[in-house]
Protein backbone atom coordinates (compact mmCIF):
# COMPACT_ATOMS: atom_id res chain seq x y z
CA UNK A 1 0.00 0.00 0.00
CA UNK A 2 1.31 3.46 -0.89
CA UNK A 3 1.51 6.18 1.73
CA UNK A 4 -1.85 7.58 2.79
CA UNK A 5 -0.70 11.20 2.64
CA UNK A 6 1.59 13.07 0.26
CA UNK A 7 3.25 16.49 0.13
CA UNK A 8 -0.07 18.18 -0.76
CA UNK A 9 -1.07 17.96 2.93
CA UNK A 10 1.57 20.52 3.94
CA UNK A 11 -0.40 23.70 3.36
CA UNK A 12 -2.17 26.23 5.56
CA UNK A 13 -1.25 25.83 9.21
CA UNK A 14 1.51 23.33 8.40
CA UNK A 15 2.79 24.96 5.23
CA UNK A 16 6.21 23.95 3.95
CA UNK A 17 8.14 25.91 1.33
CA UNK A 18 7.90 24.47 -2.18
CA UNK A 19 11.60 23.61 -2.40
CA UNK A 20 11.15 21.20 0.52
CA UNK A 21 8.29 19.46 -1.25
CA UNK A 22 9.57 19.03 -4.80
CA UNK A 23 12.81 19.05 -6.73
CA UNK A 24 16.36 18.59 -5.50
CA UNK A 25 15.68 19.40 -1.85
CA UNK A 26 12.51 17.30 -1.53
CA UNK A 27 13.07 15.48 1.74
CA UNK A 28 9.51 15.42 3.01
CA UNK A 29 8.76 12.16 1.16
CA UNK A 30 11.25 10.20 3.28
CA UNK A 31 9.71 11.70 6.43
CA UNK A 32 6.23 10.73 5.27
CA UNK A 33 7.38 7.14 4.67
CA UNK A 34 9.08 6.87 8.07
CA UNK A 35 6.65 8.73 10.32
CA UNK A 36 3.40 7.58 8.71
CA UNK A 37 4.41 4.01 9.52
CA UNK A 38 5.40 4.98 13.07
CA UNK A 39 2.11 6.85 13.57
CA UNK A 40 -0.01 3.96 12.30
CA UNK A 41 1.77 1.42 14.50
CA UNK A 42 1.15 3.63 17.56
CA UNK A 43 -2.49 4.07 16.59
CA UNK A 44 -3.25 0.48 15.62
CA UNK A 45 -0.59 -1.82 17.05
CA UNK A 46 1.70 -3.79 14.76
CA UNK A 47 -0.70 -6.67 13.95
CA UNK A 48 -3.53 -4.36 12.86
CA UNK A 49 -1.01 -2.17 10.99
CA UNK A 50 0.11 -5.24 8.99
CA UNK A 51 -3.53 -6.12 8.30
CA UNK A 52 -4.22 -2.55 7.12
CA UNK A 53 -1.34 -2.85 4.62
CA UNK A 54 -2.56 -6.22 3.39
CA UNK A 55 -6.29 -5.39 3.37
CA UNK A 56 -6.81 -1.61 3.09
CA UNK A 57 -10.43 -2.04 1.95
CA UNK A 58 -11.24 -3.49 5.39
CA UNK A 59 -10.20 -0.13 6.88
CA UNK A 60 -11.87 2.21 4.37
CA UNK A 61 -13.78 4.07 7.10
CA UNK A 62 -10.64 4.68 9.13
CA UNK A 63 -8.65 5.75 6.08
CA UNK A 64 -11.24 7.86 4.22
CA UNK A 65 -13.54 8.91 7.03
CA UNK A 66 -17.02 7.80 7.92
CA UNK A 67 -20.06 8.69 9.98
CA UNK A 68 -20.91 6.40 12.89
CA UNK A 69 -23.45 6.39 15.71
CA UNK A 70 -22.87 6.49 19.46
CA UNK A 71 -25.20 6.49 22.45
CA UNK A 72 -24.61 9.76 24.30
CA UNK A 73 -27.73 11.31 25.79
CA UNK A 74 -29.58 9.54 23.02
CA UNK A 75 -28.26 8.51 19.62
CA UNK A 76 -25.68 10.86 18.13
CA UNK A 77 -23.93 10.79 14.76
CA UNK A 78 -20.20 11.48 14.74
CA UNK A 79 -18.18 12.25 11.59
CA UNK A 80 -14.62 10.94 11.58
CA UNK A 81 -12.67 12.81 8.82
CA UNK A 82 -10.31 9.94 8.12
CA UNK A 83 -6.55 9.64 7.90
CA UNK A 84 -6.69 11.03 4.37
CA UNK A 85 -9.33 13.28 2.85
CA UNK A 86 -9.99 16.03 0.33
CA UNK A 87 -9.70 18.71 3.05
CA UNK A 88 -6.02 17.71 3.41
CA UNK A 89 -6.32 17.56 7.21
CA UNK A 90 -4.75 14.47 8.73
CA UNK A 91 -3.24 13.54 12.07
CA UNK A 92 -0.49 11.84 10.07
CA UNK A 93 0.42 15.13 8.35
CA UNK A 94 0.67 16.96 11.69
CA UNK A 95 2.84 14.12 13.06
CA UNK A 96 5.15 14.19 10.04
CA UNK A 97 5.32 18.02 10.11
CA UNK A 98 6.32 17.99 13.78
CA UNK A 99 9.21 15.58 13.19
CA UNK A 100 10.31 17.25 9.96
CA UNK A 101 10.42 20.75 11.46
CA UNK A 102 12.08 19.53 14.66
CA UNK A 103 14.88 17.99 12.61
CA UNK A 104 15.12 20.98 10.27
CA UNK A 105 15.73 23.41 13.16
CA UNK A 106 19.43 22.56 13.43
CA UNK A 107 22.10 20.73 11.49
CA UNK A 108 24.70 18.39 12.94
CA UNK A 109 28.28 19.42 12.23
CA UNK A 110 31.63 18.23 13.58
CA UNK A 111 31.46 21.11 16.06
CA UNK A 112 27.98 20.14 17.32
CA UNK A 113 24.52 21.43 16.47
CA UNK A 114 24.45 24.46 14.18
CA UNK A 115 21.72 26.74 12.89
CA UNK A 116 21.90 28.25 9.42
CA UNK A 117 21.93 32.05 9.23
CA UNK A 118 19.69 33.65 6.62
CA UNK A 119 20.33 37.01 5.05
CA UNK A 120 17.64 39.70 5.57
CA UNK A 121 15.72 37.60 8.08
CA UNK A 122 15.82 36.68 11.74
CA UNK A 123 15.72 33.15 13.08
CA UNK A 124 13.06 32.74 15.76
CA UNK A 125 12.00 29.81 17.91
CA UNK A 126 9.71 27.34 16.21
CA UNK A 127 8.48 25.91 19.50
CA UNK A 128 5.02 27.48 19.11
CA UNK A 129 4.59 25.87 15.66
CA UNK A 130 5.85 22.53 16.94
CA UNK A 131 3.53 22.54 19.94
CA UNK A 132 0.60 23.58 17.72
CA UNK A 133 1.28 20.77 15.22
CA UNK A 134 1.71 18.19 17.97
CA UNK A 135 -1.48 19.19 19.77
CA UNK A 136 -3.48 19.34 16.51
CA UNK A 137 -2.29 15.79 15.82
CA UNK A 138 -3.32 14.71 19.34
CA UNK A 139 -6.80 16.19 18.86
CA UNK A 140 -7.33 14.09 15.72
CA UNK A 141 -5.50 11.05 17.15
CA UNK A 142 -7.70 11.02 20.24
CA UNK A 143 -7.55 9.51 23.69
CA UNK A 144 -9.50 7.27 26.03
CA UNK A 145 -10.22 10.48 27.97
CA UNK A 146 -12.23 12.00 25.09
CA UNK A 147 -16.00 12.17 25.06
CA UNK A 148 -17.78 9.58 22.92
CA UNK A 149 -18.84 12.33 20.54
CA UNK A 150 -15.30 13.62 19.93
CA UNK A 151 -14.40 12.87 16.30
CA UNK A 152 -10.98 11.23 16.60
CA UNK A 153 -9.19 8.14 15.34
CA UNK A 154 -9.34 6.63 18.82
CA UNK A 155 -13.10 7.10 19.15
CA UNK A 156 -13.67 5.77 15.62
CA UNK A 157 -11.59 2.68 16.35
CA UNK A 158 -13.24 2.22 19.75
CA UNK A 159 -16.65 2.04 18.03
CA UNK A 160 -15.37 -0.20 15.21
CA UNK A 161 -12.70 -2.18 17.05
CA UNK A 162 -10.60 -4.35 14.82
CA UNK A 163 -9.37 -7.64 16.32
CA UNK A 164 -6.03 -7.33 18.11
CA UNK A 165 -6.26 -3.52 18.24
CA UNK A 166 -3.61 -2.03 20.55
CA UNK A 167 -3.72 1.73 21.11
CA UNK A 168 -0.67 3.68 22.30
CA UNK A 169 -1.67 6.80 24.20
CA UNK A 170 0.29 9.95 23.23
CA UNK A 171 0.31 13.00 25.52
CA UNK A 172 -0.10 16.68 24.63
CA UNK A 173 2.98 18.89 24.71
CA UNK A 174 3.56 22.42 25.85
CA UNK A 175 6.41 24.85 25.11
CA UNK A 176 8.61 23.12 27.67
CA UNK A 177 7.92 19.59 26.32
CA UNK A 178 6.21 18.63 29.57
Amino acid sequence: MANLIDNSYFTGEINLPGELLTGTFATIDSYIAKYEKEFLIKLLGYDVYKDLLANPLNYAGLINGEEYSVQFNGAKTVKWIGLKNTEKISPIAYYVYYHFMRDLATATATTGQTMPISENSAVISMSHKLVFAWNAMIELYGSYRDSQITPSAYRYLYQNQPDKWIFTHIENQNLWSL
